[in-house]
């Protein structure tokens, strides 16, 4: 707003003032709204009152000028003048009060992925193809009482290809855990062959509604292969036996696990061999964690393999070899368990 003190010898007639009479001073109010200017009001003043001065931003310190008849019809026109460029267009006035939005932490969960712990089928490949997904979590501070759009791409560690890109949100549904929080989340997912390792970036950023751009938070994705083989433990099976004139029926149960978890173990077995080493036509002999009564297992899914076998009275008396072994999905194999059973006459 600029403010002009004017002298005038003429008569002005106002609407907030009435009809103004010569030799007196009068306070011109000029606003500017949205690049026009009007004239808001005029104000007598006193006549002991200075000839003219201005204030621009109305803060600022009176400059003054002393106020002549001479300098009146001056001032007139100045005043004439002011009033016929009140609807002139200003191009110039620029608002430029926006601010970016900060960005402050972005956080992934999980932030490394062991490849091998993904299954798509019951045996790991290499050109397997997987999906790999993480929850983007970040914080953000802003000024705007308009929502505010928030960001993320994933790119290869060159980052010459992005293998995913969306916008994160405060809305409070799922993954976003609580709306207007200025937590924004979202699901980041990709497909990638099992052999294809590294490092991959994650960058987000936001922006607020008037386009000013917040810095960019970026973080490492790492997808890494590191199986574990399964163990074996807890072998319960007899010793001995004795054939009499008919045929034995033994139970063998042995725990499985693995540290990638029981479902990457796909089968436990064993081998019998017989009392000259050779090995049985029947090998490998694969024992059952399915809850089935025919395979003496007792519950399905807690990790112990049974198997019921049965040994006709015609069996070559001796002492026979089993060796117990897991397997998991990479095909990596466990310790051996050997069992060395004594069949008596």
């Amino acid at each position: 707003m600029t403010i002009f003190i004017v002298c005038s010898g003429s008569s002005i007639s106002s609407s907030t003032t009435g009809q103004l009479t010569q030799d007196d001073c009068y306070e011109v109010d000029v606003n500017r709204t949205k690049g026009k200017q009007s004239l808001s009001q005029l104000h007598l003043l006193p006549r002991t009152l200075p000839g003219i001065f201005s204030i621009k931003n109305t803060r600022s310190v009176f400059s003054r000028y002393s106020c002549s008849r001479l300098a009146r019809p001056f001032l007139f026109i100045s005043l004439v003048l002011l009033l016929g460029s009140c609807e002139k267009e200003d191009n110039s006035l620029v608002d430029s009060t926006g601010t970016p939005p900060l960005l402050t932490q972005v956080s992934l969960a999980p932030s490394q992925i062991n490849s091998d712990t993904i299954n798509v089928g019951s045996n790991r490949q290499p050109d397997d193809l997987l999906t790999i997904t993480t929850t983007i979590v970040a914080r953000v501070q802003s000024n705007s009482l308009l929502p505010t759009s928030v960001n993320y791409s994933v790119s290869s560690s060159d980052s010459l290809r992005i293998v995913s890109q969306g916008a994160l949100l405060d809305d409070g549904l799922v993954p976003d855990q609580s709306k207007g929080d200025g937590l924004f989340t979202a699901k980041a997912s990709f497909q990638i062959r099992r052999v294809q390792l590294g490092k991959y970036i994650v960058e987000v950023h936001a922006q607020s509604p008037d386009g000013y751009r917040s810095n960019a938070i970026i973080t490492p994705l790492v997808v890494f292969r590191d199986n574990h083989p399964p163990t074996i433990s807890d072998l319960v099976a007899p010793e001995s036996i004795q054939l009499g004139n008919q045929s034995q029926v033994l139970l063998l149960t042995v725990r499985a696990n693995d540290p990638d978890g029981l479902s990457d173990v796909v089968r436990v077995v064993f081998n019998s061999y017989k009392p000259d080493s050779s090995a049985s036509g029947s090998n490998p002999f694969v024992m059952y964690d399915d809850g089935l009564a025919t395979h003496g297992d007792e519950k399905a899914g807690d990790g112990i393999f049974s198997l019921l076998i049965s040994l006709p009275a015609s069996t070559q008396v001796g002492t026979y070899r089993f060796e117990f072994q897991a397997f998991d999905r990479s095909n990596e194999p466990s310790d051996i368990i050997i069992l060395r059973l004594s069949v008596k006459p």
